[in-house]
């Protein structure tokens, strides 16, 4: 609104296809001890999802076997010989449960690079700027600039993969709702004061973390920076990161 300063604003949508993110999730796998690795191997072909146990347990105990070389069972759970690991305690070949094998199972956490299929981005965006030119003396060097963002976010509809179930409904990983910063500056003749506060709302890091997602906890901070022009060659800088030692926690959900 004058030529010191200036009151923005702007609307945007943003369409997202096929970027890359990570995925975290829980997963069986094949009875590594009896399996032939001289060929070379894929990790994504040794892993098997429940249903997938579920239903070789079915089929061997139609065809009355032992329920061996299922899954990788538990490293407390497994003796010397492989061919009697499930028989233990008041479990025997007989009565067993698809539950009571499962737990015999072990259980690993699998983390890897997929593509999304899509997310949409939609937001509005504020900012604030002035220099006090106007003012006597020193003070005529203070500034300060200021911005917030609100933005909603969806990503699309997708199956899991590995679990043949829909993905949760959740907003685009590293997109809080609110954002915000404000920085209060001094400049004059090559010297420089700046402290600023910045801070967001909570958001997604990862859609999938085992049984859950994974968030990061919103929160705000202080910084402060100083420069001092010894020549036109050579100045002095400090930064200060963190000023109120603001500890950000992840959750999951």
């Amino acid at each position: 609104f004058n030529e010191t300063s200036m009151l923005s604003a702007a609307f945007f949508h943003k369409k997202m296809t096929n970027f890359e993110e990570k995925v975290n999730f829980k997963s069986y796998a094949d009875d590594l001890r009896l399996l032939d690795f001289s060929n070379g191997y894929d990790v994504s072909e040794l892993l098997r999802t429940e249903t997938q146990v579920i239903a070789d347990f079915d089929a061997d105990r139609a065809s009355g076997g032992s329920f061996m070389d299922i899954c990788m069972p538990k490293r407390a759970q497994a003796p010397h010989t492989a061919d009697a690991w499930f028989q233990s305690g008041d479990i025997d070949s007989e009565g067993v449960t698809n539950a009571q094998l499962l737990e015999k199972c072990a259980l690993f956490s699998v983390e890897k690079l997929r593509n999304g299929a899509g997310a949409t981005i939609t937001g509005l965006e504020l900012g604030y700027s002035q220099t006090y030119d106007f003012l006597p003396g020193i003070w005529s060097g203070l500034g300060i600039q200021a911005n917030y963002t609100y933005q909603e976010s969806a990503r699309d509809l997708e199956i899991n993969d590995e679990t043949g179930e829909f993905y949760p409904e959740m907003p685009q990983a590293w997109t809080p709702k609110h954002s915000y910063n404000a920085t209060l500056f001094w400049e004059q003749n090559g010297h420089q004061l700046r402290l600023s506060y910045r801070g967001k709302s909570d958001e997604l890091m990862q859609q999938t973390w085992g049984e859950g997602s994974l968030w990061r906890e919103g929160a705000g901070s202080f910084d402060f920076s100083a420069s001092y022009k010894i020549n036109d060659n050579a100045s002095l800088s400090f930064h200060a990161l963190n000023l109120t030692d603001t500890v950000t926690r992840n959750y999951i959900t």
